[in-house]
C-alpha cells in the first residue's frame, strides 16, 4: 500500500490500516476518519479504531477507503442520505448495516462541530453584508465590486502579502455571500447568469477565495483556521460538482 495512489477520505470514511511501522499492532484494523483537515502542518488524519475507540494520527498513504458495512476495498461507495458521512457499496448494504448505524446517523461527532461552525460562518457573513452592502446599489455594480474584490484578493496573495488576505477577511467573506448568490441563482435558470462559462467562472472564484485564506493562515502558522477555509472550500466545492453530475445525468 505504501507509495500506492490514495482517494481521498471524507469525514466519517471506514478505513483499513495498513504499513505502519512504529504501530504495526494496528494493521489490519479498521476505523473511521474523524478529522480530515490535512492542514495541521503534518498532513496526517485523525482515525478511531473500530475495536477500542483509540484515536490515531495516520497518514493517507496508511489507509484505503473501505464500505462501512461489509468492509470489501476498491468498490464503489455511496455516502448514506441522511448524514452523508457513511459510506456503502450498496443498497443491500445499507440495509443490513443500518440498525447499527442508525444510532449515530446525523449524530457523529464531526457533524455536530461542522453544524457549528457553519452557523458561526453565517453569522459572520451577514455581518459583512451589513458592512459592505450598500443600498439601492444597482446589480451590474455589485457584481463588478465583487469581482474587483476577488482582484484584490488574488494580487494579495500573488505578492505573499498573507497578512493583507487576512485582513481582507470579512470582505472576501461579503464577496463569496454575492457568488455564492449568483451561482445558486444561475443553476436555477437565471437568464443573467445562464452562460456555463460565467457559472464555471463564479464557482471558479468563489473557491478561490477559500484558498487564498487557507494558504494565508497556513503560512501564519494559525493551522486550525487554515483547516477550516479548506473544509469550506471542500464543502462548495462538492456542491458545485454535485449539481455538475446532476446537470450531466439530465
Amino acid at each position: 500500500m505504501s507509495g500506492a495512489a490514495r482517494e481521498p477520505h471524507p469525514l466519517g470514511s471506514c478505513v483499513l490500516i495498513s504499513g505502519l511501522k512504529t504501530k504495526p499492532q494496528h494493521n489490519g484494523q479498521y476505523g473511521v476518519v474523524e478529522d480530515s483537515r490535512e492542514a495541521q502542518g503534518n498532513g496526517r488524519l485523525t482515525v478511531r479504531l473500530e475495536a477500542g475507540g483509540d484515536s490515531l494520527r495516520l497518514k493517507p498513504a496508511n489507509l484505503e477507503k473501505v464500505c462501512s458495512g461489509c468492509k470489501g476495498a476498491g468498490l464503489k461507495l455511496s455516502a448514506c442520505s441522511r448524514c452523508k458521512s457513511a459510506f456503502f457499496c450498496g443498497k443491500d448494504c445499507i440495509k443490513a448495516a443500518w440498525p447499527a448505524h442508525k444510532k449515530e446517523c446525523g449524530k457523529q461527532p464531526w457533524l455536530v462541530d461542522a453544524q457549528k461552525k457553519s452557523a458561526a460562518l453565517e453569522q459572520e457573513i451577514a455581518a459583512a453584508k451589513r458592512t459592505f452592502d450598500r443600498a439601492a446599489e444597482s446589480e451590474p455594480a455589485l457584481i463588478q465590486r465583487v469581482m474587483d474584490c476577488s482582484k484584490k484578493i488574488n494580487a494579495l496573495s500573488s505578492s505573499r502579502n498573507h497578512a493583507g488576505v487576512i485582513s481582507a477577511r470579512q470582505e472576501a467573506l461579503w464577496a463569496f455571500a454575492h457568488m455564492r448568490e449568483f451561482y445558486k441563482r444561475g443553476l436555477e435558470g437565471d437568464r443573467s447568469f445562464s452562460n456555463g462559462s460565467t457559472l464555471a467562472g463564479l464557482a471558479h472564484d468563489a473557491c478561490g477565495f477559500w484558498q487564498r485564506l487557507g494558504e494565508a493562515y497556513i503560512r501564519l502558522g494559525q493551522f486550525d483556521k487554515a483547516g477550516h477555509a479548506f473544509e469550506t472550500q471542500l464543502a462548495f466545492c462538492e456542491e458545485r460538482n454535485l449539481h455538475n453530475q446532476v446537470s450531466q445525468e439530465q
